[in-house]
């Protein structure tokens, strides 16, 4: 019957906590409030003709399997009481819960229940052994005055046993009696002075269980009851009360997964799917079906063709996704930084699979079977989940591509792509209902301070890992004139705030290498909250943590001095609370190499831009320059499209030179290179249009025009003395194979004046454009992917080599990357060393004024700030500029490796090391990693030295 209701509700939405942590009500609790215990209470409210429907009774099971106290506040009205025990799931599950020691506890009895007690409430108790109270024991409390209350205490022997305990139970009220018990399998629970018995007991039921009556009303006619406490703390252990705070913050969420529907894997599911962009029925119908456990995830795709199948792919981790086929997507956990798992399979069965968006996983134990048929095909995935540790509640979709209609299905509706994680459907192995992403462990109410690998994301709510251990000394390795960061996180779990000063070691030389910042909270646009905004500590070195909350600290080391060890130390000194203050041992190890910053990578970011709050004069200069301290060397400027008039007379070129100086003398003076907006041809044709001009870019007439724009910008810039080795020309941002032929006829042009080019090439961008354009390009800024992973990656990366001085990749700010602190940002360095990368172009660094720090793009997919808008000091960085700092300078690092010949510090580096970092995700691996880099690194120049 279980089994019957979980099939039937696949898709209805329930709670999913850790087991037997939750309490179930059944009825009104009227004024006492159990949500001030750290338990998960259920409240469940039939109505006098409600039906238990499929879906609550759904819920009420899952909720009972995984309480230990279930609460009747008042004894269950006639159709309630029908309602609950005629379902064989609800009494199966209440059942469980005596047989795992829990409790039954049924408030004031009512007349009319007695009276007309359903039959399959008798057979309940019967069942078990357990004679049900009747009417006869509907007593008034005081013969003959049936409003007159009586007052009793707990009996003996239970006024010693857990009733009783850790708090005193106090006395209880009631207007009613049992009066005999001897026809039931009752004793004495609560007795007033003269004997009369407002609280009965049993004991022992269904092995170990227990069942309470009482008629004692005062219970839930107060705020708290010590006799319910007890009977808590007695069940799932000692109770720290909730604080309101708490309270509060349970009442109004963070998560913007709160109440999201999870689908029950616990038995086999089956869906027809949707058009991904509208949720439409598609012309192309996919059945799928899911099943398997906790081991062994099998999907089946049965798809319909109306056309016979795309199928060129036949080798592994190639385009798979140009063929018709078939997805699957998997996210280990609800939050934004999940690590995903990523399953095509064509109709050759040729296998796609990559973790994190790395193809350069492979999963093992993955299986796969294709079966062509004359209705389409059909596919199996055998996914083996016991390897990917996913959560209670994890994400996941499915999808199929068929590229002869050019349509795109799949489970969830996914107008953004498959891989968009709020898109996914949340899904568990058991029936329930999301909360929030969950917490990291437990610490039991205390301070606790530690040092947490670089990078790892914390949010407000996380505790210590078990393996924690509070933190005495801090080791740092450093490269000369290199940066090293530590993340100190304090963990409160009391219900104080705690406020510290870290006093730093004044009588020490080796202070002016250290510097303190910390990690303010910000809300993502998905709604989840974490350690983000990076800001100096204040003039006070005041560090405040709320109660219940963690802070985190950033020590950061940097130092041009000699090679050697260098001692210090600071003081975490308490301000508002008495505790001892922690001296913490600091060593640096400087290292016998030197990062020279001249040397660096390029680092591009697409910004900052005019409509930016850098926009008031001497605001930007700055802005650049606070750039550089995270190497970012190469910023975006505009082109003089306010040379050009476009109106109803056509296109005019302006001679005034003027109009075509912007911001090079302070771009000259603070960054090593800049680029001119996104594409010249396109600035050139938006003109064009604004004008009303039909004709084609390369008519001889626009081309004329654009030549004297161009020549125009050559010599203005020439007067000003502009060093064009310093700076590039962009011709069109992504372009498509169709804007090829303009783009070349530009590039002549441009080339004839000086200028040095530059494109991004998208995911469309063909070989063949790659071959026209490549010679014509100074810095070639491919997507990624077409230099990693397509079928034309080998080919390009030849192409590009042979012709552009640079190659530097980009990634769009896509799939919320505020998150991935590692796989998008901090892994940057090293995914540009394996694609032949020597420099990386970021999206993502404006702060937009105006929007309270949050992105005002589309809040399920975009969001990347780099940093937050500041003031007239500069901006406000964020720990996804640290990561992405670092990237630049893993890069510089691999590439020094790569010139050496020595076998400790090639094996650091080759793409089987390099990927098998990427692929755990671990901060403290790659932590590991770079530090072993660099440490090889230093063991050869000090030899050479």
């Amino acid at each position: 019957m279980r089994k019957f209701f979980c099939a039937l509700l696949l898709a209805a939405g329930c709670f999913v906590l850790n087991a037997q942590q939750q309490v179930t009500i059944i009825g009104n609790a009227a004024k006492l409030k159990l949500d001030s215990y750290p338990l998960q209470v259920n409240t469940f409210e039939i109505g006098p003709q409600e039906k238990l429907s499929d879906e609550k009774t759904l819920r009420l099971c899952e909720s009972l399997d995984n309480s230990k106290f279930v609460f009747f506040p008042g004894f269950p009205e006639v159709n309630a009481a029908k309602e609950i025990f005629s379902s064989a799931p609800v009494c199966e599950s209440m059942r469980g819960v005596l047989a795992r020691g829990g409790i039954l506890y049924f408030g004031p009895c009512r007349w009319a229940t007695l009276d007309n007690c359903p039959e399959a409430m008798w057979t309940f108790f019967t069942d078990m052994g357990v004679r049900f109270p009747t009417l006869k024991n509907y007593l008034d409390a005081v013969p003959g005055q049936s409003e007159k209350p009586v007052t009793g205490v707990l009996a003996a022997p239970y006024d010693k046993s857990f009733f009783n305990s850790p708090n005193p139970a106090g006395e209880f009220t009631a207007i009613r009696q049992f009066g005999d018990l001897t026809d039931t399998s009752f004793v004495p629970l609560i007795k007033s002075e003269d004997g009369k018995v407002i609280g009965a007991v049993q004991e022992n039921v269904n092995g170990t269980g227990t069942i309470v009556f009482t008629y004692a009303y005062n219970i839930i006619r107060n705020t708290e009851s010590a006799f319910i406490e007890n009977i808590l703390t007695h069940l799932y252990g000692p109770m720290r009360k909730v604080s309101r705070r708490e309270q509060l913050k349970r009442e109004t969420p963070d998560s913007a997964e709160e109440g999201a529907a999870v689908c029950c894997l616990g038995e086999p599911v089956e869906a027809e799917l949707i058009v991904s962009k509208d949720g439409t029925a598609p012309k192309n119908p996919t059945r799928v079906r899911i099943s398997g456990d906790r081991e062994t995830m099998i999907v089946e795709f049965s798809c319909v063709s109306k056309s016979a199948p795309v199928a060129n792919i036949t080798d592994r981790d190639n385009n798979v996704w140009n063929d018709d086929c078939v997805e699957l997507i998997l996210a280990d956990s609800l939050k934004t930084n999940a690590r995903t798992y990523h399953f095509i399979v064509n109709t050759n069965n040729a296998v796609y699979d990559a973790q994190n968006g790395n193809f350069a996983w492979n999963c093992k134990n993955f299986k796969s079977t294709v079966v062509k048929n004359p209705e389409g095909f059909y596919v199996k995935m055998e996914i083996p989940v016991s390897e990917f540790h996913l959560d209670d509640v994890f994400r996941m979709n499915v999808g199929r591509e068929q590229i002869s209609d050019a349509e795109v299905t799949s489970w969830a509706k996914a107008p953004n792509g498959f891989l968009i994680l709020p898109d996914m459907k949340p899904v568990s192995y058991a029936p329930g209902r999301t909360l929030s992403a969950g917490k990291t462990g437990s610490s039991g109410g205390k301070l606790f301070i530690t040092q947490v690998p670089l990078f790892t994301r914390i949010y407000p709510d996380s505790t210590p890992r078990p393996e924690a251990k509070e933190l005495k000394d801090i080791q740092i390795t450093l490269p000369g004139n290199d940066l090293e960061l530590v993340q100190i996180v304090f963990f409160n779990t009391t219900d104080e705030n705690y406020v510290f000063r870290i006093e730093p070691e004044l009588n020490s030389e080796n202070g002016d290498i250290f510097t303190f910042h910390e990690l303010s909270n910000w809300r993502a646009p998905t709604g989840e909250v974490f350690a983000e905004i990076e800001t100096p500590l204040n003039t006070a070195n005041l560090l405040s943590v709320p109660s219940c909350e963690n802070k985190v600290l950033l020590l950061k080391a940097k130092t041009s001095r000699p090679a050697g060890k260098y001692d210090w130390s600071f003081t975490i000194v308490p301000v508002n609370v008495k505790m001892p203050s922690r001296k913490i041992k600091t060593t640096v190890h400087v290292l016998p190499l030197t990062l020279k910053k001249e040397e660096l990578p390029a680092g591009y970011a697409f910004g900052p831009y005019k409509m930016t709050w850098s926009n008031p004069p001497g605001y930007l200069q700055h802005y650049w320059k606070q750039l550089r301290e995270y190497n970012i060397d190469h910023v975006i400027s505009s082109d003089p499209r306010k040379a050009i008039t476009a109106d109803e007379k056509g296109l005019v070129i302006s001679d005034d030179h003027s109009l075509y100086i912007r911001d090079e003398a302070i771009l000259a003076d603070t960054v090593s290179g800049w680029v001119y907006g996104y594409g010249v041809v396109d600035t050139f044709r938006k003109k064009m249009k604004l004008a009303g001009i039909r004709k084609p870019f390369r008519d001889p007439e626009m081309l004329k025009l654009f030549e004297k724009w161009i020549a125009n910008w050559a010599d203005a810039l020439k007067e000003v003395n502009a060093d064009f080795t310093r700076f590039e020309v962009p011709m069109q941002d992504e372009p498509r194979t169709a804007d090829i032929p303009d783009l070349l006829a530009a590039a002549e042009i441009l080339k004839k004046y000086g200028f040095r080019l530059n494109s991004t090439l998208a995911t469309w961008t063909t070989i063949e454009d790659i071959r026209q354009l490549a010679s014509h390009l100074y810095r070639a800024i491919p997507f990624e992917p077409l230099i990693t992973n397509r079928a034309i990656a080998p080919e390009a990366k030849l192409i590009f080599a042979e012709n552009c001085r640079h190659i530097m990749p980009y990634l769009c700010s896509m799939s919320g990357d505020f998150s991935p602190l590692q796989g998008y940002f901090r892994f940057r360095g090293i995914r540009t060393f394996l694609a032949g990368g020597d420099g990386i172009a970021m999206w993502a660094l404006n702060s937009w004024r105006g929007n309270e720090y949050r992105s005002e793009e589309n809040r399920k997919v975009d969001g990347a700030f780099l940093i937050h808008h500041g003031d007239d000091r500069g901006f406000v960085p964020t720990l996804r500029l640290e990561a992405f700092r670092e990237a630049i300078e893993d890069l510089y690092y691999l590439k020094m490796a790569s010139k050496s010949d020595r076998p400790e510090v090639k094996s650091l580096i080759t793409p089987e090391k390099l990927n098998e970092v990427m692929i755990k995700d671990d901060p403290a691996v790659t932590a590991a990693w770079h530090e072993e880099l660099v440490r090889a690194l230093a063991g050869i120049r000090g030899e050479k030295e």
